[in-house]
């Protein structure tokens, strides 16, 4: 296992120096416009995903990211703010996850399609807390009223389990800004809930409703390709069981970001 793990953080080097690298010998279909990229920084209040409290205090959550034509390559962090008491680790000003994301989108005039690979990367987070993972993910965005989409995401390695969402976006025009409110539901299985909520114990044994998010945001444009996005949510967990088991019923968290593309 260790050595498996030694290569794909090999390989998620080798990602982001290959991304490096494009940036300058494909600088010629930049100028044409068929390269871009950017950048984020943002700061969120709690860290949860998909349901999941990863870290119950303020977290930056820096990316890096580069495309060319319809594929995508993309750095991210979330880096902790504060000691990490809940696991009994100095976590302060420690990364406490790295991923590497490659994906590739078929647009079209009413449907957009992505897939895509994730390798999550837990430093400063002892095994028993985290393990390294990885993840085949797809998705399919609806250019319709409320913008509905579907997303499955297939863990092909320390998990073995599944997460499905289901989202949907209202957008208000209001004084030049768009708000938007999205709501998702997402869904899961047995073998996520239990490595997830269940202390990797087997306690679930059946598909089940994971969380409900639902957020609002705008963005302000601040010119010269930056954008300012602030945001408010809710997550809650649907299923009473997982809710026992977590012993967590939702949590209210914001954050701000800031964005750059070229």
């Amino acid at each position: 296992m260790s050595n498996r793990k030694g290569m794909w953080r090999i390989t998620g080097i080798a990602v982001l120096v290959a991304c490096v690298w494009a940036t300058d010998a494909f600088s010629q279909q930049a100028r044409q416009g068929k390269l871009g990229g950017g950048a984020d920084l943002s700061i969120v209040s709690q860290y949860i995903w998909r349901g999941v409290i990863y870290n119950d205090d303020f977290a930056l959550q820096p990316d890096v990211y580069l495309t060319y034509g319809n594929f995508r390559a993309l750095v991210w962090g979330s880096l902790d703010m504060t000691d990490r008491e809940e696991i009994g680790i100095d976590a302060s000003g420690d990364f406490s996850e790295i991923d590497y994301i490659l994906q590739y989108k078929i647009p079209s005039r009413l449907l957009d399609l992505s897939f895509g690979y994730s390798f999550y990367t837990y430093p400063n987070t002892p095994d028993e807390v985290r393990q390294d993972t990885q993840e085949l993910y797809a998705k399919g965005a609806f250019k319709v009223f409320l913008d509905p989409t579907l997303e499955m995401f297939v863990d092909v390695d320390e998990v073995e389990g599944w997460y499905g969402r289901v989202s949907a976006t209202y957008t208000q025009p209001q004084n030049d800004l768009l708000w938007k409110l999205r709501a998702s539901v997402g869904f899961c299985s047995e073998d996520f809930a239990n490595y997830y909520f269940g202390g990797r114990m087997p306690l679930f044994d059946s598909t089940s409703f994971c969380d409900l998010e639902v957020r609002l945001f705008t963005t302000f444009d601040l010119g010269m390709n930056f954008g300012l996005t602030p945001f408010i949510a809710i997550n809650y967990l649907l299923d009473s069981e997982i809710r026992d088991a977590y012993n967590e019923d939702g949590e209210f968290f914001g954050g701000l970001n800031v964005s750059w593309a070229f």
